[in-house]
């Protein structure tokens, strides 16, 4: 079971899934970002090192958790039941993939005993031939 295709895709989701979560939960938290980005003035050199728009960049960082809450509640939830949901698509296929495999055995087992019923049947006729001859020779029977 561990080496068919749908079920190792099942398990890669659901473990996106969880990673999902993870960054949805970290989004909670203030963050500092450290970006390269220039703006139009920057050719000017004064500009390229405003302490003012780093502090402006800084406090946007730490203060759009708590702006934000809402929203970042809402993609956690989110988050959340999409994980959820990949857990019920993973016992899906674990579940279909386990009912195809036993269906799998049960047919090649009853090949196999059609198998052995159909040697049985091929010496019972074996038997009921030579039984039959010998009586022909030993003049007991007569075939009309």
């Amino acid at each position: 079971l561990l080496s068919r295709p749908d079920i190792r895709q099942a398990e890669r989701e659901l473990t996106a899934a969880g990673l999902d979560v993870l960054v949805a939960r970290a989004r909670f938290f203030p963050r500092l970002d450290v970006t390269a980005g220039v703006g139009w003035e920057a050719f000017n050199p004064r500009y390229l090192f405003d302490p003012g728009s780093f502090i402006a960049s800084a406090a946007g960082g730490f203060v759009a958790p708590f702006i934000n809450r809402a929203a970042i509640k809402a993609d956690y939830q989110s988050a959340n039941a999409r994980q959820l949901q990949a857990v019920y698509t993973y016992q899906r296929v674990v579940l279909d993939a386990f009912t195809d495999v036993v269906t799998q055995l049960s047919a090649v087992e009853n090949f196999r005993q059609s198998v052995e019923i159909r040697k049985q049947q091929l010496q019972a006729q074996a038997a009921s031939v030579d039984s039959a001859t010998k009586l022909f020779q030993a003049a007991r029977a007569e075939y009309s």
